[in-house]
């Protein structure tokens, strides 16, 4: 956990690791050559609590930080830091059907399904039974991406999907990721069955220098998509977190 500032309505700070890096050939003067350091390796999440709700925001690192290792971590050190109290930090999903969300969304760009060897039978689902019991599997995964390059999403009702969709209903779970326009902008949210809802990821710019998603951006986007329970309720004007 880096420093962190309060600033009435909000707390802003970061969290992040730090690793093992690569080895570089870095030019050392006194020797007059090349030696070999071993350079650290690290990354950081910014992220903002809206401390009336305790909803947060926080900037995804593709490939490195997601919405599940972020939360893990943070709940980790919120625990670490507590003699008594037991924090959890859970995703935010808006409920909406399967068929609701697929009709919403623009085009799907990634669909993964967990197939599980069912008890007693596959009820005639056959693509299924073949790709589990034709390698003798006792859990199957699959992941279907789009080609980014085109306008077409993923098809949904494909025979294989919809087989699948069916079997992980009873043995296994799937999700998806799709994109909507709101506002001329292109969002990405993800659907999960097991929240038989929705968990928005918004775009906001980034600093082109130091690639973070300013503070006081990421409160405003906590503020305009609240819950409706918490809308309409008196609070102080938003102010971005001191220096």
């Amino acid at each position: 956990m880096g420093q962190w500032d309060e600033d009435r309505e909000f707390l802003a700070g970061r969290i992040g690791f730090q690793a093992a890096g690569g080895v570089a050939e870095i030019w050392d003067e006194q020797a007059t050559d090349f030696k070999e350091q071993e350079l650290p390796a690290g990354t950081t999440s910014p992220f903002v609590v809206e401390l009336g709700s305790l909803r947060i925001a926080f900037q995804l690192r593709p490939g490195v930080i997601a919405r599940g290792s972020f939360s893990g971590a943070l709940q980790g050190l919120l625990n670490e830091a507590s003699a008594f109290d037991r924090w959890q930090v859970e995703p935010e999903f808006q409920r909406v059907s399967w068929d609701e969300w697929t009709a919403s969304v623009t085009r799907i760009t990634r669909f993964e399904v967990r197939l599980d060897r069912p008890n007693p039978n596959y009820h005639g689902r056959d693509h299924v039974e073949e790709m589990i019991e034709g390698v003798g599997s006792r859990t199957v995964r699959v992941i279907h991406e789009a080609d980014l390059e085109t306008l077409e999403g993923l098809d949904v009702d494909d025979d294989f999907i919809t087989e699948a969709i069916d079997h992980a209903g009873e043995y296994g779970s799937w999700r998806a990721v799709g994109e909507t326009e709101v506002a001329g902008e292109t969002e990405r949210v993800q659907w999960r069955s097991e929240a038989q809802g929705v968990a928005p990821e918004r775009q906001i710019e980034a600093d082109p220098r130091t690639r973070e998603v300013d503070f006081e951006d990421m409160g405003r986007e906590l503020r305009e998509h609240e819950p409706p329970e918490l809308q309409n309720r008196s609070r102080p004007e938003l102010e971005g977190p001191s220096e």
